[in-house]
């Protein structure tokens, strides 16, 4: 895997991860949210399938998750804000320790992404079909007119 393709792939697997801690704070301002216990189980699944055993703080994130459900079951008043962030601040810290060994294996990748955080055109990947000119529109028409009139002529 080149430097660009684990660029892509590292935003990809924290944009992955970006749910939970999405889930929790919806939780915290939609207290009346039906799904809410269905949305965490799926952060639960998320967590499993996402979080390697190069996550060295995954457990840490997997506790703070842990902690947020066992309160929003069993004490769901005395469930607060900071429940919410320890899950934010756990999945922050996983995603920058992904930023942190892609750069300690490739170097610098800020260069990859523009202000908004977003990857750079120039980084993006681009289809092969794109290689493959099509013609206008207006030059298939003209040729299909062209040749409606050539018939015509000759059939009348």
């Amino acid at each position: 895997m080149n430097k660009t393709e684990a660029v892509h792939h590292t935003k990809r697997a924290n944009n992955r991860l970006k749910p939970v801690s999405d889930t929790c704070i919806r939780i915290i301002n939609y207290p009346d949210w039906k799904e809410a216990k269905k949305h965490l189980m799926r952060c639960f699944a998320r967590l499993d399938r996402e979080l390697g055993p190069d996550d060295t703080e995954g457990p840490a994130l997997r506790k703070a998750l842990d902690d947020f459900y066992n309160t929003f079951v069993s004490d769901y008043e005395n469930l607060t804000e900071d429940h919410a962030l320890n899950v934010y601040k756990a999945v922050r810290i996983v995603q920058s320790q992904r930023w942190r060994r892609l750069e300690a294996k490739y170097g610098p990748v800020r260069h990859y992404f523009d202000g908004f955080g977003q990857i750079k055109p120039q980084y993006k990947k681009h289809k092969q079909d794109q290689n493959q000119v099509e013609p206008p529109r207006g030059c298939l028409i003209l040729v299909l007119l062209i040749i409606g009139f050539i018939v015509w002529w000759l059939v009348f």
